[in-house]
């Protein structure tokens, strides 16, 4: 079952000693819930979808926010019943110099710029019937702007959630070890310790709890 917005505030302005929300208003809480339940889920890959997407004669690049707009993190793109190999950016001028006008009537990969530019090649030169393939992605999780309101991860999940937000909240009221304990059990919980934990300061103490 999906966990309450509301009864997960509670427990988190408990945790960061503002029971009654004197220092953090609802809507501060609702705003942060719900960009870290997208940076959790780009992490884990909890929520995910598929959807069609029409190709353009002589054209690679598409951009997700504009075509795409649910899509947080392209996972995968299928081309009837084969999946294109993902390549690298910085790759594609080894793959071929002229890769943005090297025609074909076959699609062979795809890769990511940036965070919002999908590119799917070889760009095809003529379109004799409708192209689409199938964008496999980590979906943007649904807005939080109430009490009332679910977490669209699962439960076990928003643990993640609770904890990053717990570690902003401390920060705010300047308790910097506990926002840096929070802050480590949460990378460790998302399985970032390999490059988040790198630059903590050695007096804080480890620990692998992730339940209260």
């Amino acid at each position: 079952m999906a966990l309450n917005v509301g009864t997960q505030r509670q427990i988190l302005l408990t945790r960061a000693r503002d029971p009654f929300g004197t220092a953090n208003a609802a809507a501060f809480i609702w705003d942060l819930f719900n960009r870290l339940q997208w940076a959790v889920n780009a992490q884990i890959e909890d929520v995910v979808g598929e959807t069609p997407l029409g190709l353009n004669q002589r054209q690679c690049v598409y951009q997700i926010s504009t075509i795409l707009p649910q899509v947080l993190k392209v996972l995968g793109v299928r081309d009837s019943n084969k999946d294109l190999y993902p390549i690298k950016f910085d790759q594609l001028r080894g793959l071929d110099r002229y890769w943005f006008r090297r025609f074909r009537d076959y699609l062979k990969w795809f890769c990511l710029c940036g965070y919002d530019l999908l590119i799917i090649g070889p760009p095809q030169d003529s379109l004799q019937e409708a192209t689409t393939v199938n964008v496999r992605y980590t979906a943007l999780t649904g807005p939080i702007r109430s009490d009332a309101d679910s977490f669209d991860l699962q439960d076990e999940n928003v643990q993640g959630v609770m904890l990053l937000t717990e570690s902003i909240l401390l920060a705010k009221a300047r308790d910097w070890p506990g926002a840096q304990v929070a802050l480590q059990r949460a990378v460790r919980q998302l399985g970032l310790a390999h490059v988040a934990l790198r630059d903590m300061p050695e007096d804080v103490p480890p620990t692998t709890d992730t339940e209260e």
